[in-house]
């Protein structure tokens, strides 16, 4: 059984929170591996991470694609 933390939750702050991780593992030119933002992380900690990945690409603050099914996802930082 799969119970979501509804109430602990904010999406907000994870998203500041993995905006920051994504800033501080880019590199020169403003990529990274999704792979590498999660390196360690147990499953419920991956999707703690991509959750606010998709809110971010959302908002255009980042770009986000996968070049093949189950392939790596990059992540490149929108330069505004």
């Amino acid at each position: 059984e799969f119970k979501l933390p509804y109430s602990t939750y904010n999406i907000e702050e994870m998203t500041k929170k993995v905006f920051e991780e994504i800033n501080q593992k880019a590199d020169s030119t403003g990529m990274v591996l999704f792979s590498r933002l999660v390196e360690g992380k147990n499953p419920l900690e991956i999707i703690d991470t991509f959750i606010p990945c998709l809110f971010l690409s959302n908002k255009q603050k980042i770009n986000m694609w996968q070049e093949e099914f189950f392939g790596e996802i990059f992540i490149s930082i929108q330069k505004n």
